[in-house]
């Protein structure tokens, strides 16, 4: 599965979970991007099969502007401060 991050890099924790989680998915078998701009940029958001966020509500909000752009199916993980809009907590990718 092609799967494209978008994740809250503000801070240095938030790019540190952002690298952690692509990580995590590459070594699952899945091919990851994230944003463009970044590093790990290897495709743009309309050739993948699910977005995903990571951060609060703000970064939900502004990955799914990119989703519905690309019709992608979107997945909020929370890692933010608030993340009533999320489906998962970041803390739920380790098990």
């Amino acid at each position: 599965m092609k799967i494209y991050i978008c994740s809250n890099s503000y801070t240095d924790i938030q790019q540190k979970q952002a690298d952690e989680c692509f990580d995590l998915l590459s070594s699952q078998g899945h091919e990851c991007s994230m944003t463009e701009g970044s590093e790990r940029s290897s495709f743009p958001a309309k050739d993948c099969d699910l977005v995903i966020s990571l951060g609060g509500d703000g970064a939900l909000l502004s990955a799914a502007r990119t989703a519905i752009a690309c019709d992608k199916p979107l997945l909020g993980i929370n890692s933010g401060r608030l993340g009533y809009l999320c489906a998962l907590s970041y803390q739920d990718l380790s098990r």
